[in-house]
């Protein structure tokens, strides 16, 4: 997600990277998300902040890796729950006129991790909120509004609510370039799993040829295999 400069918090684009787990953050996952940062980074030329919405484990999760010792990486941690999801929507609604940034983007993080019973109700509800606000501006908002109509899809699919919903939300939707995002995030999935069976064929190809070497060596010692 593209944050613009407010000029009083933020003086500077960020790039804001938002991670959602269940489950524990492992080494291995945390590595994943540092050389992701760092592909973001030089892919558009911005800082890149990672956020890590988990809702259980959190406690045994990493909290922070490195390649070397003056290159740290934390990313910030949400932990939500039931308890939470409802407390950050009341503070949403109390501060409609004047969301800060967390309040904004839990607009979108909420919907997304309210429990089943009350996910509808939460995601129509903060809808509504949006629909009302008018401090949030610019590409933030219109991203906001994209990443809403995609849990508006998931809750209630293209019925007459789900539409109501979706119009709701209109010019903001289709003036998002989250869709570029997207995409962006597709070709590097896809780039990574190319990467990672290229260097699986290295690996084979290394064992044929050591096989082979191996084979030779017994041939020329009169040994059966």
């Amino acid at each position: 997600m593209l944050v613009e400069p407010d000029n009083e918090t933020l003086f500077e684009k960020i790039l804001i990277n938002v991670e959602f787990q269940s489950t524990r953050v492992t080494k291995d996952k945390i590595q994943t998300m540092f050389d992701y940062k760092d592909y973001s980074k030089i892919y558009y030329g911005l800082p890149v902040l990672t956020v890590v919405v988990i809702t259980n484990e959190y406690e045994y999760s990493e909290k922070e890796y490195y390649k070397v010792v003056s290159d740290i990486f934390k990313p910030v941690y949400i932990h939500m729950n039931d308890e939470k999801v409802n407390e950050n929507l009341k503070n949403i609604e109390k501060n409609i006129d004047r969301l800060s940034d967390d309040e904004a983007l839990d607009m979108v993080l909420l919907p997304m991790f309210a429990s089943e019973k009350q996910a509808c109700k939460v995601t129509e509800k903060i809808v509504n909120l949006f629909r009302k606000n008018k401090s949030l501006k610019g590409t933030f908002r219109n991203d906001i509004a994209f990443a809403l109509s995609i849990m508006v899809r998931k809750y209630f699919d293209l019925t007459e609510k789900g539409k109501e919903l979706l119009n709701m939300m209109n010019p903001e939707v289709t003036d998002s370039r989250m869709k570029d995002v997207i995409e962006y995030e597709v070709n590097y999935a896809i780039k990574a799993y190319e990467k990672e069976i290229e260097e699986k064929d290295k690996e084979l190809t290394k064992q044929s040829e050591e096989n082979k070497r191996l084979k030779e060596i017994l041939k020329s010692h009169n040994i059966s295999y």
